[in-house]
């Protein structure tokens, strides 16, 4: 195939590929004919496609986890903003939002692959933040959804 990088064989970055799908699970990811790699996402929330390219696998994956870490920061920044909208004290770091309960135990959300978490229990995605909240806030206030 023309332009095809020939210095890694099919196998090799077949199973790079793999790799990657396996880490970055919401992403197509492929070897482009151009010699490139390319990660696609649909993203429903915003409507539309996002794309990212680089020289490599090893610079793919470099950027797909820039990525992900600035996704996260800005979900849990967004959680903890709408749940102190709800009335939920919420202090949010680097990477996790604190919900201070008062005369309870105080409560973790994170997030790992995409997914946010309260007390190591999925709510939500990064991707639609706002959702996650209001499930974090259901639970808080008793509800089970």
């Amino acid at each position: 195939m023309a332009g095809l990088d020939n210095s890694r064989g099919l196998a090799s970055g077949a199973e790079t590929a793999q790799d990657l799908v396996k880490r970055f699970s919401a992403w197509s990811i492929a070897p482009t004919l151009e010699g490139q790699w390319r990660a696609t996402r649909s993203m429903p929330h915003i409507g539309g496609v996002t794309a990212v390219e680089a020289p490599d696998a090893e610079h793919l994956r470099a950027r797909l986890g820039e990525l992900e870490e600035l996704n996260t920061r800005v979900a849990l920044q967004t959680v903890a903003s709408a749940l102190r909208q709800r009335g939920v004290p919420a202090t949010a770091y680097e990477h996790m939002v604190v919900l201070t309960r008062p005369g309870g135990m105080d409560r973790i959300v994170d997030c790992a692959h995409a997914a946010i978490r309260m007390s190591g229990v999925e709510v939500g995605s990064v991707h639609d933040p706002e959702s996650a909240a209001e499930r974090i806030a259901q639970r808080l206030n008793g509800g089970s959804s």
